[in-house]
């Protein structure tokens, strides 16, 4: 199930809280076998300084949506975003920044 940034607003904008969309996430994958559960973190950074000079960055992160919710920590979909045998939600923010 690919969810693009516009089908995610319209499905979990209106619960307004991670708790609520990782629960509607889960129910929506239910049925979906583990193969077909690969997830993509991606996050992009731009830095524009006064001289003039720019520079962007990006970053990916591949994992796969658990079957339930682990760790409290992080926010989002971290408690459902599983890499390795942890979930975002499980790992401190020194073991995030080594992934």
């Amino acid at each position: 199930m690919y969810l693009t940034s516009e089908k995610k607003a319209e499905l979990f904008a209106k619960y307004g809280n991670d708790a609520k969309n990782n629960e509607k996430l889960l129910g929506l994958m239910k049925d979906v076998p583990d193969e077909e559960r690969t997830a993509r973190f991606v996050s992009c950074v731009c830095c524009c300084f006064p001289d003039g000079r720019s520079f962007t960055v990006r970053g990916t992160c591949e994992g796969v949506i658990a079957h339930e919710v682990h760790g409290n920590g992080g926010f989002g979909y971290d408690p459902v975003f599983l890499v390795g045998e942890k979930t975002f939600g499980e790992l401190s923010a020194e073991e995030k920044d080594k992934v």
